[in-house]
């Protein structure tokens, strides 16, 4: 689901946790519904404010470059909201990781340099120019490249050029 979510303990609040979620933008936006502005305090996260992240800061800036794109997000929840949760729902359910994930409050995004292997084109080369075994010598006229990634579309045109 492009998403990973925690739930963590908040130091000095016993009565509360705090749920984080980071994965690809496009899914943490939908999911947020507050972000914060410049002195901290909860503000309403804009349809306008999302387009503007994804088309210009993720797309135009940071994919393009070929980083893994990410975005950070929280609420926090009682310690009794969540038992009731707990016991309401199947943990592993998509109804519990709906409740969980929902009015989230948008942090950051960032780009994370997550480079292709050294080595990948002498891999490939290889593969090409048949320097295979003899019994798979005509191998690499046969074999097509093909990139699997659940990177945003612009990681995956600059790694694969």
């Amino acid at each position: 689901m492009k998403r990973k979510t925690v739930v963590r303990k908040i130091a000095g609040d016993a009565d509360n946790v705090r749920v984080y979620v980071k994965g690809a933008p496009e899914y943490i936006f939908q999911l947020s519904n507050e972000t914060l502005d410049d002195h901290n305090q909860k503000t309403n996260f804009t349809e306008t404010q999302k387009d503007d992240i994804l088309n210009r800061v993720i797309s135009q800036e940071m994919a393009a470059e070929g980083l893994k794109v990410l975005s950070f997000a929280f609420k926090d929840i009682s310690l009794v909201k969540l038992n009731e949760m707990m016991h309401q729902f199947n943990l592993e359910s998509q109804e519990f990781r709906t409740e969980m994930e929902s009015d989230l409050t948008y942090l950051c995004t960032f780009g994370l340099e997550d480079p292709v292997r050294e080595d990948i084109h002498k891999t490939v080369n290889a593969i090409r120019s048949n320097d295979a075994s003899p019994e798979t010598s005509s191998a690499g006229s046969q074999v097509n490249i093909k990139m699997v990634t659940g990177d945003h579309i612009e990681t995956a045109r600059f790694v694969g050029i």
